[in-house]
């Protein structure tokens, strides 16, 4: 019996057929896919979310960078990766932009911060996440305090693998939000502070105000620590032009060269910001009391400390330098003089504080 000519034909006969053809490519599909999900073994992705969208100035506000190991479309098997976490912050105005630009700055532990071209670097701590899909892996917050200086504070976050080179979806692996600097609580358009014999006269204006309780008016002889002198109502809520003024009587008696004046607006929510500060020099001193001699003070020369003119009794004598920070801090008695030793002060301008028994004066000092 002959055999049918059908039945004689080679297998790849059959590859020409669009059935065939059509499995053929299915199959090789399949293989690709299946081949793609073993190689994806990651998945990272971030979420950046601010504690505000608008923040007065002053008011403590924060950003918080989440990073998420998530299963992403195939799913991924692997070891536990390490992840590198960064937020990059920046500010409107643009550059420059620094540290001192964020007042109050606090970082979590482990964090460092770097000035890079537009802003500031906060680098996490590494983190080594588990396979574990979908589970949040760590919450990192940035907090400062909202500056004046700037309309918009920015962040943009990121995360990527270390260890692990294949990534799902590595276009979820950053996020970016803003926090909006809200209204001046008060326009200050003015602040003086002049001398008047031995009074400070003290004046500033606003040109308005926004839930404005009042003005603690803060004087140091430092530029460092300041102390409440008196608080000014405020005008609460208003669109006009206000005046202040404050006398600080007699200020000269306690022999500073300088006294430093600032103001402390405070809103009625309890909510705080400071004035630029002032300075007011008194050119004439008390024209009897503690003294310096010789002054300047050469290299070699013994300096001596004249406190003849106080009361019997103990005072705390500081060198301080114009900065307010001490070089030397002694217990002298009052109705003597005593030497002070100058030996290890750097040539350059000295402030020597005496207190004690009601006094608290200063006394320049040069070291040649």
């Amino acid at each position: 019996m002959e055999t049918s000519p059908t039945a004689q034909l080679p297998l790849f006969a059959f590859v020409r057929r669009p059935l065939f053809t059509a499995l053929v490519v299915g199959l090789l599909l399949n293989l690709a896919l299946s081949f793609s999900a073993a190689a994806q073994t990651c998945d990272v992705y971030t979420v950046t979310t601010a504690s505000t969208a608008t923040a007065a100035p002053g008011q403590t506000v924060s950003f918080t960078l989440t990073t998420y190991a998530g299963s992403g479309p195939f799913g991924f098997a692997g070891p536990p990766f390490t992840v590198e976490r960064i937020m990059d912050l920046g500010a409107s105005p643009i550059p420059p932009f620094s540290v001192a630009d964020l007042p109050n700055l606090v970082l979590p532990p482990g964090a460092s911060v770097a000035v890079i071209s537009g802003g500031l670097r906060v680098t996490f701590q590494q983190v080594f996440l588990t396979t574990v899909p979908s589970g949040t892996a760590s919450n990192s917050t940035v907090s400062f305090t909202m500056p004046t200086s700037r309309t918009v504070i920015s962040a943009n976050s990121t995360a990527r693998s270390l260890n692990v080179p294949n990534d799902v979806n590595p276009l979820n692996n950053g996020s970016s939000t803003v926090i909006n600097r809200g209204p001046l609580p008060v326009a200050l358009t003015r602040f003086e502070a002049v001398a008047a014999s031995s009074d400070a006269l003290l004046s500033w204006t606003t040109a308005s105000e926004r839930n404005n309780d009042r003005f603690e008016i803060e004087r140091a002889f430092d530029g460092h620590a300041f102390e409440r002198l008196a608080t000014t109502p405020g005008q609460g809520s208003s669109t006009r032009p206000s005046n202040y003024r404050f006398t600080d009587a007699g200020a000269a008696r306690y022999g500073f060269p300088l006294v430093y004046y600032r103001l402390r607006q405070v809103d009625t929510d309890g909510t705080a910001s400071f004035s630029p500060v002032r300075t007011v020099a008194f050119a004439n001193s008390p024209e009897t009391g503690p003294s310096l001699y010789p002054n300047p003070a050469a290299d070699g020369q013994p300096l001596t400390v004249d406190l003849r003119a106080l009361p019997p009794g103990p005072y705390q004598v500081q060198v301080l330098d114009l900065l307010g920070r001490p070089r030397g801090r002694y217990t002298l008695v009052g109705a003597e003089q005593h030497p002070l030793p100058i030996s290890d002060l750097a040539p350059g301008r000295y402030l020597v504080q005496v207190r004690g028994q009601q006094v608290n004066l200063a006394l320049p000092l040069t070291r040649d």
